[in-house]
C-alpha cells in the first residue's frame, strides 16, 4: 500500500478596514506513491504551485496598499500640524528620518524628526512646543532633557490624533548642531535606500506587519537582520534578535 503524502498552504491576514479576517487562499494536494495523486482540488502539482504564488503575490500587493496608505496619512499629519514651519520659526534645521523617509512605514504609526538649532536654547525647544500643542490634534507631549549627555539633545514626543481619529507619535529630537549624532541617521537612512531592492523592501514590510503590537522592536533591527543577514521570516528574525540583543543606538 503507498503511503500517502499531504501538502497545505493557508494564508491569512487581518483587514484593517472591514475589521474581518479575510483567507487568501487555501490550497490541498494529496499524493500517493509514485506521483499518482488520489485527491485533488487543483488539476495538477504545478496549479497548486501557480496558485500558492499567487497567494503570496496578494499577501504583498495587501502589504504594499497598507503601507502606502500610512505614509500618505503621515504626510497629511506633518502637513496639518505644520512641524516643519513651526520649528523653523524659532531658526532651526528640520530632517525627516526613520521608515517614513525610506519609504518602510508599516502598521506601526510614528514619525520621526531631527532637528538642530546651534545654539540649541531651551526656550526656542518649548516655544516651538508651545506652538505644536496649540494644534486640537495634540493629546500628549513628553519631554527629557539630554544636553548634559553624549547625546546633546533634547527628546520630544507628541501623540496625535490623525484624520481618521487613529493616534500617531511624533517624536522630535532636537540636537545640538555639530554634535556626535548630527547627521548619523540620516546618513544611515541613506545607507539603507543604496542597499534597499524591491525583494528586501517587501521582506522588511511582511516582517514589520508580521510583529505582534506587543512586541518592541526598533526599525534599524529589521534593516540589519534582513540588508546584513539575510533574515527572511518572521520566526528567522526572532532567533536573530536572540543573537543580538540591544543596547542603545544600534550602529548600521
Amino acid at each position: 500500500m503507498p503511503k500517502a503524502h499531504s501538502c497545505r498552504q493557508e494564508w491569512a491576514f487581518f483587514n484593517l478596514h472591514t475589521a474581518k479576517l479575510v483567507i487568501i487562499r487555501v490550497i490541498s494536494c494529496t499524493f500517493a506513491g509514485k506521483g499518482k495523486i488520489v485527491r485533488k482540488e487543483r488539476n495538477n502539482f504545478a496549479q497548486c504551485f501557480e496558485d500558492l504564488c499567487a497567494g503570496e503575490e496578494l499577501i504583498m500587493d495587501y502589504l504594499l496598499k497598507l503601507s502606502e496608505e500610512n505614509q500618505t496619512k503621515a504626510w497629511e499629519l506633518i502637513r496639518q500640524l505644520d512641524i516643519v514651519d513651526i520649528w523653523k520659526s524659532v531658526g532651526a534645521e528640520v530632517h525627516l528620518v526613520g521608515s517614513l523617509k525610506m519609504g518602510l512605514l508599516m502598521k506601526h504609526r510614528d514619525i520621526d524628526f531631527h532637528i538642530y538649532s546651534s545654539p540649541l536654547l531651551l526656550s526656542d525647544s518649548f516655544t516651538a512646543m508651545a506652538k505644536l500643542a496649540e494644534n486640537p490634534s495634540v493629546k500628549r507631549v513628553t519631554y527629557a532633557n539630554l544636553l548634559h549627555t553624549e547625546e546633546s539633545c533634547i527628546e520630544w514626543h507628541a501623540w496625535c490624533d490623525g484624520e481618521d481619529g487613529e493616534e500617531w507619535q511624533v517624536d522630535m529630537i532636537h540636537l545640538v548642531k555639530g554634535s556626535r549624532y548630527d547627521g548619523y541617521f540620516e546618513g544611515m537612512a541613506n545607507r539603507v535606500l543604496e542597499m534597499l531592492t524591491s525583494e528586501t523592501k517587501q521582506a522588511i514590510l511582511r516582517l514589520k506587519y508580521e510583529t505582534p503590537e506587543s512586541e518592541k522592536v526598533m526599525g534599524v533591527e529589521y534593516y540589519s537582520a534582513v540588508l546584513q543577514d539575510g533574515v527572511r521570516t518572521y520566526p528567522e528574525f526572532v532567533e536573530w534578535r536572540k543573537r543580538h540583543p540591544q543596547n542603545g543606538i544600534i550602529l548600521l
